[in-house]
């Protein structure tokens, strides 16, 4: 079992690496759900030496896309490509008689502008539960998923997790979703491939303008480590 830190600048994916974790999702705008990061911390971030891969998702809200969304980030993920990234994680979806789906065709595109590069879909697979998720990710070659099992935490998502990696196996499964160190032994039971958190906690910084928050959220070492320690007594 591997465990992912998710970061949006420099400083925390250093501090994820000296505290042992394994692989970096690399966003900006974490408080929003993750925005793709720029083409420069991309390109600062792979210098660390982890793999790293890259949150391509092109603005906040919900995961239906126009085909101009795709398209812009089909060509996001040929430019992380470009600068080093590991891997990228995306997703979409559409409502089809109300009821959302995974969007298959507009996956494989993105896929396809991965050009082999491991592809990830990301937690708008809670949206639609473990079977249309195992189904298009037969359909559209996407390697793994990041989920919470449907639920608001991974706690709440154990037995949609056990589900899904009943029809995926548990390899292709990076747990993540308001992860705690203790849902880790349970995971473990399924053979989770990773687990994922942003492991951080929040400082005050200076203003940003007149009633502006002055708050934001750092990676924290010993929750990476914390949880790094977990990791390593299941698989010991």
């Amino acid at each position: 079992m591997l465990v992912e830190i998710a970061v949006q600048d420099l400083a925390g994916a250093a501090t994820a690496a000296e505290a042992g974790a394994d692989r970096l999702e690399l966003c900006t705008g974490l408080s929003t759900g993750g925005l793709t990061p720029s083409a420069g911390l991309i390109a600062s971030v792979v210098t660390v030496g982890l793999p790293v891969r890259v949150l391509v998702r092109c603005r906040e809200g919900d995961f239906a896309y126009l085909d101009e969304e795709i398209g812009l980030m089909a060509e996001d993920i040929r430019r992380s490509r470009d600068l080093g990234a590991s891997g990228v994680v995306v997703g979409a979806v559409h409502r089809l008689g109300g009821r959302p789906r995974l969007d298959r065709a507009a996956l494989s595109r993105l896929v396809g502008a991965a050009e082999g590069l491991p592809t990830v879909l990301h937690r708008a697979s809670d949206v639609v539960g473990p079977t249309d998720t195992a189904e298009t990710l037969a359909e559209t070659g996407i390697a793994e998923v990041l989920t919470s099992g449907g639920g608001s935490t991974v706690a709440e998502g154990m037995a949609g997790l056990g589900r899904l990696a009943g029809l995926l196996g548990g390899d292709r499964i990076i747990a993540g979703g308001g992860l705690a160190v203790a849902d880790v032994a349970e995971l473990a039971t399924f053979g989770v491939g990773a687990v994922h958190a942003s492991a951080s906690r929040s400082v005050t910084g200076g203003p940003t303008g007149p009633g502006a928050a002055t708050g934001r959220s750092v990676t924290a070492a010993e929750r990476v480590a914390a949880l790094v320690a977990a990791v390593r007594e299941v698989s010991a």
